[in-house]
């Protein structure tokens, strides 16, 4: 059972609650529980990925044990001895607009296509978790160039609009993702949505009674109803904390026997949080911490709203005091740290993130925090452990393929450091600290021209980044094939864009 249970988890991209004993899934769990970005991402692509896989389809399922079948009785009847054989089904439904054609060649690069979108969508999915906006923007945008209609990426980039605080700009793609699957209930959900949020109220509400007439209903859809009814957007939460994280929150939320705040409470808090409207998250977390002042989770929100805000030290105290008071929670240390990293306080900082990992061993982002502080403490070799420790627990996390690419570059092991770097471009191509640390490691190596490519694409991401501008020019001028005219014209360029 247990081995079927991970099959099913990995095959609709949950491998994060696949635990080797009881203890790991439970600190698995808490941590999970406590990442609300992460739930608000895996809700958004929670039933693509299922109908994707093979659980979801049991049709392709049916078609799969009916081919097994009819092979095993065609070799029975014709006298054949058994024999073993795979009956597959494909990895992802083949669009209309590829359906295959009769030239195998063009068949198997069609069927390539495919494979290469369901990758993308992936990994723009993970970093969309990951809380890489701009990246998982970008890639969902590739893959809607080669297929216009793909739902998965019009609704995700769609809800993805929603978390960025624009959702008319959303609306586009998730009346897209609807016009093409109107059987997914979710992406009704969404549409809806981000309608009322685009302050489109009637419309909205037409939406929701077509929605009705094609089935619609259940408790997200009531919700919806209420807030239309009542004329507060906000007044409910969204998709950002789903009804399924509700059970895991309410039983944080009463541990330790303390009086806490409810779920409704919590939800309509987070429901902020992931609208990104954190002026108002913020009033409402402060009226937790005078309503339930020895509970945690309102300082604890009201620390993370401040800091987002840009009041890293006015963040300092509350997120002490959610320390203090929920000294369980590792969301909490591992935030406190980073706010005494932030400050210079680095002794504190690595106190908080080795508290964290005290609370959950396998907390990948703590031993990242961790060996990134140790690195700056001179801590070197030990902050190699962490970073190694981070990637083992969390393979794709590409921040740690980068922070230890510059910890190998301090030993001055500048092949592993390049390799990790490289690492991280391969998981992200547009990650731009990836580039932008190559970039400085080539130009270092007197290996200008690859300097150069890299630095300009990592201007492609960041084309007004002038440190990283001159960086470019830097390595432009220590390579000798290049002309005077040439370096000339490209500092014009930099004067006209940064010196104007």
């Amino acid at each position: 059972a247990g081995r079927t249970g991970a099959g099913i988890l990995g095959h609709v991209g949950l491998e994060v609650f696949v635990a080797q004993d009881a203890a790991a899934f439970v600190r698995q769990g808490l941590t999970v529980a406590a990442d609300f970005s992460m739930l608000a991402s895996l809700r958004a692509g929670l039933r693509e990925r299922f109908l994707q896989s093979a659980p979801g389809r049991p049709e392709d399922i049916a078609a799969g044990m009916e081919r097994a079948l009819r092979t095993m009785w065609q070799r029975w009847c014709a006298g054949l001895p058994a024999e073993s054989f795979a009956a597959s089904v494909p990895a992802m439904t083949v669009p209309t607009s590829l359906q295959q054609p009769a030239n195998p060649i063009m068949a198997q690069a069609l069927q390539d296509l495919v494979q290469s979108l369901a990758q993308a969508l992936q990994l723009a999915v993970n970093h969309q978790q990951s809380g890489q906006l701009e990246e998982a923007e970008m890639l969902y945008r590739s893959i809607l160039q080669t297929q216009p209609n793909h739902p998965e990426a019009n609704h995700s980039l769609g809800v993805l609009a929603v978390q960025m605080r624009q959702a008319g700009a959303g609306l586009p793609y998730l009346a897209a993702a609807l016009e093409a699957r109107p059987e997914q209930q979710q992406y009704w959900l969404s549409y809806i949505d981000a309608l009322i949020q685009a302050d489109e109220t009637e419309t909205a509400k037409q939406v929701l009674a077509l929605g009705r007439e094609h089935g619609l209903q259940g408790d997200d859809m009531e919700v919806l109803a209420g807030r239309l009814n009542e004329g507060k957007p906000g007044a409910a939460p969204s998709d950002a904390l789903p009804q399924s994280v509700k059970p895991a929150w309410q039983a944080a939320l009463h541990s330790g026997g303390k009086k806490a705040p409810g779920a409704k409470a919590v939800n309509a808090l987070m429901a902020l949080y992931g609208k990104g409207r954190l002026t108002e998250a913020e009033v409402l977390a402060r009226s937790l911490t005078t309503r339930f002042p020895h509970h945690g989770f309102g300082w604890k929100m009201l620390g993370i709203l401040i800091r987002a805000q840009g009041g890293l030290e006015k963040a300092l105290l509350p997120m002490q005091t959610a320390a203090e008071l929920w000294p369980d929670d590792v969301e909490t240390h591992l935030n406190l740290g980073m706010i005494f990293a932030a400050l210079g306080r680095l002794a504190e900082a690595e106190a908080s993130q080795r508290l964290a990992l005290e609370v959950a061993p396998t907390y990948a982002e703590a031993h990242l925090a961790l060996g990134a502080i140790l690195k700056e403490q001179g801590q070197i070799l030990e902050a190699e452990v962490h970073c190694r420790r981070a990637l083992e627990i969390k393979p794709l996390l590409i921040d740690a393929h980068n922070e230890l690419g510059i910890v190998l570059k301090n030993l001055g092991r500048l092949a592993d450091a390049e390799a990790s770097y490289r690492r991280a471009l391969e998981i992200a191509p547009a990650y731009f600290s990836g580039h932008n640390n190559l970039g400085i490691l080539l130009s270092e190596q007197n290996r200008q021209i690859e300097a150069e490519a890299t630095f300009r694409r990592a201007l492609q991401i960041r084309p007004d980044d002038a440190i990283l501008y001159s960086s470019l020019l830097f390595s432009i001028s220590q390579n000798e094939a290049v002309d005077a005219a040439a370096l000339f014209a490209e500092h014009c360029r930099f004067g006209a864009q940064f010196e104007a």
